[in-house]
């Protein structure tokens, strides 16, 4: 497994909003699927990078330096896709967030 920007969004999420679960809203993500990107990114490097079971979670040396790394390359990530797209002539794509609160309208809806 390589680390990539979904890594360091994690990461950030994580340690921006001090749990799992706030961090998986800001992701629209499972708390799962948070818990098991952590584990990925634990099980490649060999040590942790939360305390877990601090209130709120807080990172751990290994976790403050991958942090740091996530804090300076995805601002860069973001400045780089705009500028390709801006050279290219294209616009930035949008995307299109929709909520059920009942089972019963899918049928009309989709």
């Amino acid at each position: 497994m390589l680390l990539d920007s979904r890594h360091l969004q994690t990461v950030a999420a994580v340690a921006d909003s001090g749990s799992l679960t706030a961090a998986a809203r800001r992701l629209h993500l499972t708390l799962s699927a948070v818990s098991h990107q952590l584990k990925e990114l634990e099980s490649l490097f060999g040590t942790a990078l939360f305390d877990r079971k601090a209130r709120p979670i807080k990172a751990t040396a290994a976790g403050e330096r991958l942090l740091a790394c996530a804090r300076a390359a995805l601002p860069l990530r973001a400045q780089a896709e705009a500028d390709v797209r801006a050279l290219a002539g294209q616009t930035p794509p949008e995307r299109l967030f929709l909520a059920l609160e009942c089972h019963s309208c899918i049928e009309w809806l989709l």
